[in-house]
């Protein structure tokens, strides 16, 4: 009798045991395929689908917010001449550089292409120049090392006081990033950049 309840209890213990680890390599899995769908897969920052899902959760919030909308400069002509996999590199080392010069931000993400965004909460456009000076001043450093490619960016920053939902607000730092774009296009000579239509654009056109 004795060694038939031993054989049940450990049975039981096994059981169990076996469970437990089935459940923790479900829910490893689960915070793995989680973290693939909210993450870009090249630079390691917050895809589109989480700079959406954050933005759409700062319509209800009383708290300001800055976002500012960031360009990488030149992508297209090194993907041209260099190939991909040179541009592919570039965008990954601009994540990088992005995150360290953010790391105050709540969000820091790569919304597609070679657009980046950046929203943190509880302070104002004006604020932001700190950050933007520790990207421009992480760039100039990264280009002083001569590698195969060179580091360029335009930007625009809005803030919540200056429209009344985030998408509005976001489209305002889109707008100055590329009228910072365009001003750097004329002086380096190159084509304009046709900018997003926008209903103000619209109305002066």
């Amino acid at each position: 009798i004795t060694l038939g309840a031993m054989a049940m209890v450990l049975s039981i213990m096994l059981n169990y045991f076996f469970h437990s680890l089935d459940h923790l390599t479900e829910a490893r899995t689960r915070v793995r395929l989680h973290g693939m769908a909210y993450t870009d897969a090249l630079t390691g920052l917050d895809n589109r689908a989480s700079c959406d899902q954050f933005m759409a959760e700062l319509t209800d919030s009383a708290q300001p917010y800055a976002v500012v909308s960031i360009d990488l400069d030149g992508l297209k002509v090194v993907n041209d001449k260099q190939g991909h996999s040179i541009g592919d590199m570039m965008i990954s080392g601009f994540g990088d550089l992005l995150q360290k010069a953010f790391a105050d931000c709540e969000l820091v993400g790569r919304m597609g292409g070679d657009e980046f965004l950046v929203i943190r909460r509880g302070v104002h456009a004006a604020e932001m120049d700190k950050d933007v000076h520790a990207l421009t001043s992480a760039v100039e450093q990264e280009n002083r090392r001569g590698g195969t490619f060179r580091y360029a960016f335009s930007w625009g920053v809005a803030d919540s006081a200056e429209r009344e939902d985030v998408q509005a607000v976001y489209m305002l730092a889109d707008e100055r990033m590329y009228a910072m774009k365009e001003e750097h296009h004329r002086l380096r000579g190159m084509p304009r950049r046709v900018a997003p239509f926008t209903e103000e654009a619209g109305a002066d056109a």
